[in-house]
């Protein structure tokens, strides 16, 4: 595998990214949490030439929130809707999304994306008009980083979020109500929902341990069906995109690890030690159709060094 850079784009510290989902076409749009308290809108454009692919990206939109602390954190909801124009002219399509982002002042915010695919009179082009609006906010942690928010796939009023109290929580976005709260032994610093079993949750601490929730209702205590102890405080969880049973863990004084999860127990199968610094964030390369099926892909980087490696590990099935 290599990596070439094809652009840099200055910025405030960004301590989260998301891709919007549903954007399908040669623009899709970046949603970055930056430590000036910002949420910004960026657009990426490929322009293929007969001997290369080149890359282009501009800032569309800015919510900017004065006097606020770091955006440590976004997560999407898992449906979009879209709403088309009766006149063709001059709508061609709204993408109506929400997202929630988290802060380092205790609080929790709910937002909605808007664009609007617009028409000239008499032209073939379009261009796309963004808004961004925020629709709540709220205290949801009493020690002030909130490091993490997860919508509940199933349920897209429901939304957890794990702060440095050692708190996973679970609200309803309408009303702000607390629905439960499991504690831990430190920070919460991630949870991510399985992408295929709604109802499964893993979430990383500061204490070291991976911990495996079944969540059957948002309004109930969720059932801790797995743990594991990872040695290393664990910044960034990945459920693999195909294979069901492994994960991709963090661990950030002691590198990246490969969990499998079956049933009630998990199990490391792979590590990777090349970082020379503290493993932060990591995620699977998918793999063309026809390699290997049980080697997979990952890129991981590191916080002092600003390392960018790919390697990969074979898992057996």
């Amino acid at each position: 595998k290599s990596l070439a850079l094809r652009k840099t784009i200055p910025f405030p510290a960004i301590f989260d990214v998301k891709w919007l989902p549903g954007l399908s076409d040669s623009r899709p749009t970046l949603v970055l949490a930056c430590s000036d308290g910002t949420i910004r809108l960026v657009e990426v454009a490929f322009r293929y030439t007969d001997d290369d692919e080149a890359f282009d990206a501009e800032e569309m939109h800015v919510a900017e929130i004065i006097g606020r602390p770091p955006v440590l954190s976004i997560s999407m909801a898992t449906r979009e809707q879209k709403q088309s124009s009766a006149s063709p002219h001059e709508k061609l399509e709204d993408y109506v999304l929400r997202f929630a982002s988290s802060y380092a002042d205790h609080h929790v915010a709910l937002w909605e994306i808007v664009c609007t695919n617009e028409k000239s009179q008499g032209s073939r082009h379009h261009h796309r008009k963004w808004g961004l609006k925020e629709l709540s906010r709220w205290r949801a942690h009493e020690i002030a980083e909130v490091w993490c928010v997860a919508f509940d796939p199933k349920h897209e009023d429901v939304l957890y979020s794990g702060g440095d109290d050692a708190k996973f929580k679970a609200w309803n976005t309408t009303s702000m109500k607390l629905l439960f709260e499991s504690s831990t032994h430190a920070g919460v610093c991630c949870i991510v929902p399985h992408p295929r079993f709604k109802n499964i949750l893993a979430c990383g601490s500061y204490d070291g341990f991976l911990r495996i929730f079944e969540c059957k209702s948002p309004h109930t205590n969720p059932k801790l069906t797995a743990s594991l102890r990872l040695n290393s405080g664990i910044w960034q969880l990945k459920w693999h995109q195909k294979r069901d049973d492994i994960l991709l863990a963090a661990c950030t004084t002691d590198g990246f690890k490969v969990v499998r999860v079956v049933n009630s127990t998990a199990r490391v199968v792979g590590k990777y030690d090349g970082h020379r610094s503290l493993a932060y964030g990591c995620d699977w390369v998918p793999r063309e159709n026809g390699d290997k099926r049980n080697m997979h892909d990952v890129a991981s980087c590191s916080f002092y060094d600003r390392a960018l490696h790919i390697w990969s590990v074979e898992v057996p099935p």
